[in-house]
């Protein structure tokens, strides 16, 4: 992971809309750099404010995601380029890994010795 960010809080009168506005520009906002970067092995996490309006869970961010960045990201036809995942550990966030390398086959490397 290379970039890291956090949303702001947004007031209590905004609106669920605002939120998820601000979401949407700026996971956009990080696929385009990473796309222009076009360096593998690299991604973005986004934190979302600690206080989502009240029933807001993680899977209400998963539905967001499948919506409007992994959908829109096949249609553009760079879909394997990408691994978007919502995931929460303390707070709700989006993980966004961009061309992942293959993980190597080390079960050579680690053959025990023969007595």
């Amino acid at each position: 992971m290379t970039r890291f960010h956090v949303m702001e809080d947004i007031t209590t009168n905004s609106g669920h809309d605002e939120v998820e506005q601000e979401l949407f520009k700026l996971c956009w906002s990080e696929i385009g750099h990473l796309v222009s970067q076009n360096e593998i092995d690299t991604g973005s996490l986004v934190l979302l404010p600690t206080t989502l309006e009240d029933g807001k869970s993680l899977e209400d961010v998963r539905q967001f995601i499948e919506t409007n960045l992994i959908r829109p990201i096949h249609w553009l036809g760079i879909g394997d380029d990408w691994e978007i995942v919502a995931l929460e550990r303390g707070s709700i966030g989006v993980r966004m890994l961009y061309k992942l390398s293959d993980i190597p086959d080390l079960s050579e490397k680690y053959v025990p010795e023969e007595e």
